[in-house]
């Protein structure tokens, strides 16, 4: 019932996005409205949650260009220009305001790279081929035996 989506770059062009956003336009609400929005939602009687239509999809690995990644690091640079985040400086109304105003400016980034609105920097959604789902598979496996003899756990508490 939220309507908050996560990007997390774990590398510098690759990484993982939630899509959160709520089907119902606002998630700020009273129960009752929150139990009609979900009854709606049992009967299909609204849009799926998904990123693309028709689907529920929510989660995704990402792997950006160059000039959404150089967009990015402009944005995130502002909030980090005085050689660390915001909380770590002196708490001076002028510095408050522009860290506010790097949060929105790079909130209304995001957004609207989800929502295609940058025709130059514009994504697509693609299923995982057989093959990468196979060597995942393989590297997971791997990985779990791996760390089991290394560290002497047992497999079966590794998830």
């Amino acid at each position: 019932m939220s309507n908050i989506s996560v990007f997390i770059l774990s590398h510098k062009r690759y990484g993982y996005y939630i899509h959160g956003r709520s089907v119902h336009g606002h998630s700020d609400t009273n129960m009752e409205e929150m139990n009609l929005n979900l009854k709606r939602e049992a009967e299909n009687m609204c849009s799926q949650r998904g990123l693309q239509p028709n689907s529920d999809i929510q989660t995704f690995q990402i792997s950006i260009s160059g000039r959404v990644r150089t967009q990015f690091d402009r944005i995130h640079s502002n909030l980090t220009k005085n050689h660390g985040p915001s909380r770590f400086l002196q708490n001076s109304p002028t510095a408050s305001e522009q860290s506010t105003k790097a949060y929105h400016t790079m909130n209304k980034f995001l957004s609207a790279f989800i929502d295609h609105a940058f025709k130059d920097m514009d994504y697509f959604v693609k299923d995982k081929l057989l093959l990468e789902r196979c060597f995942r598979h393989i590297r997971g496996v791997a990985g779990q035996k791996n760390l089991a003899s290394k560290t002497l756990i047992d497999e079966r508490f590794l998830i």
